[in-house]
């Protein structure tokens, strides 16, 4: 007898708590509004492929058409029609290194970095495999990766890095604790420094 009201009693707590934290949510999601952008609202095509905010505050969007900055009420395009530095539209991501410099990627391979208020692009040479993708080492240095080969861009040059990227792997990334995860067709490896 003692065993079925012990067991009435926690049921009650566990549907009361229950109730409780749905009620909770549904007040919580009363607070937030949620805002949906597209090209009706200023932003160069309607595929976002990336996005990152820069020290300065402002939110960088990567498109197929474009880069955008968002200010919190417009969008600023940047794109090779109207920008010097830009040699291709189609970004298929963005990065931001540990310094605020961000850097995209495009499908043809050229790599666009914007610092100090000015955009730089650089192609891979043609002996480095596309698609390309950026990411960080453990010090939060950006990297560019293809499916086997890891590079950085020093002084304008693609310069192998001796990082350990398994032939497999689609992508790697760092943890702030130097933590190294690898994603690849079966899964996530982890690699604690």
């Amino acid at each position: 007898m003692y065993k079925l009201s012990l067991a009435k009693t926690v049921r009650k707590m566990l549907v009361r708590s229950l109730v409780v934290v749905c009620l909770a949510s549904v007040v919580w999601g009363q607070e937030f509004g949620f805002d949906t952008w597209t090209t009706a609202n200023g932003l160069p095509q309607n595929t976002v492929t990336g996005v990152v905010q820069t020290p300065d505050g402002y939110l960088w969007v990567s498109t197929f058409d474009g880069l955008a900055r968002f200010d919190g009420v417009k969008f600023t395009i940047f794109d090779k029609g109207n920008t010097k530095g830009i040699l291709n539209n189609r970004f298929t991501g963005i990065f931001l290194d540990k310094e605020g410099t961000f850097w995209s990627s495009t499908e043809s391979g050229v790599v666009t970095i914007y610092r100090n208020g000015a955009f730089t692009s650089f192609q891979v040479p043609e002996e480095i495999e596309i698609p390309i993708a950026i990411t960080a080492d453990a010090a939060g240095n950006a990297l560019i990766q293809n499916r086997d080969k890891v590079y950085r861009l020093k002084e304008g040059n693609f310069v192998e890095v001796s990082e350990n990227k398994l032939a497999f792997a689609r992508e790697f990334y760092y943890g702030r604790s130097g933590t190294k995860w690898t994603l690849t067709p079966e899964g996530i490896l982890q690699e604690k420094s």
